[in-house]
């Protein structure tokens, strides 16, 4: 859940409140039994960057949630000009380096698999989901997963709950240079089968296929446009 950073909750998010900033939002979780937070926000010009930076991390608390935390090592400060982060998650590095990567136009990130991106997909997306596993995609699984089996990968992932009974599919895969993209993808949404699962489904809408260069993604989902757009996000 994505809210405002106010004066009256700054040290409940930010573990102090000595100084003034223009405006902030905060990220967190619905549910407190999971330990993650981001917290963005601006700065005057004026103001002493670094000392609010060394602020937060000597006073935020890492162990704010219920029954949960982080160590002192996933909670990361920093800024870019003006802007200042806290992350505090079990992959702070990793959300960092998103953080980065989409304020820092000559910022080069490390190049992730794909079974990486779609790890950091949830942690983008920060849904809660039942227990789920990510594997290859096999040719044999083409069918249904994706409708149809009528062009060639090189490399690909599935990512489903492990139980039947709710409807979220990603499939994340890579097609050679010289592949026909937007016929593969308009084949999957003319065919993919949205009702596959044991009484739950999915609508046509929460059907997405898209692709940032020759990586296409497919996501079933009732919440589909959010995990694209944390896909949009890691690939950027």
């Amino acid at each position: 859940m994505i809210g405002e950073l106010t004066r009256e909750n700054m040290m409940y998010m930010l573990g102090v409140e000595n100084f003034e900033f223009t405006n902030g939002v905060v990220s967190e979780p619905m549910f407190s039994t999971h330990a993650h937070s981001i917290v963005i926000f601006n700065v005057d010009d004026s103001a002493d960057i670094e000392k609010i930076k060394a602020d937060i991390k000597a006073n935020v608390d890492g162990y704010k949630w219920l029954c949960v935390g982080v160590e002192d090592e996933n909670i990361l400060v920093e800024n870019i000009g003006n802007t200042i982060i806290l992350i505090m998650d079990m992959d702070a590095a990793g959300l960092m380096e998103s953080f980065f990567a989409v304020m820092d136009e000559n910022y080069v990130p490390s190049k992730l698999s794909l079974e990486e991106v779609i790890a950091k997909m949830y942690e983008t997306a920060a849904l809660q989901l039942p227990m789920h596993m990510t594997v290859p995609l096999q040719r044999e699984q083409m069918i249904y997963m994706l409708g149809v089996d009528n062009f060639e990968y090189t490399e690909g992932f599935v990512s489903e709950p492990m139980m039947g009974s709710f409807a979220h599919s990603i499939v994340l895969f890579t097609v050679n240079d010289d592949a026909d993209i937007e016929k593969i993808k308009r084949d999957i949404k003319e065919n993919v089968d949205g009702r596959k699962w044991i009484c739950v489904g999915v609508e046509q809408e929460d059907i997405l296929v898209d692709n940032v260069g020759n990586h296409i993604i497919l996501i079933m989902d009732d919440e589909a446009q959010l995990y694209m757009d944390a896909f949009m996000s890691v690939m950027s």
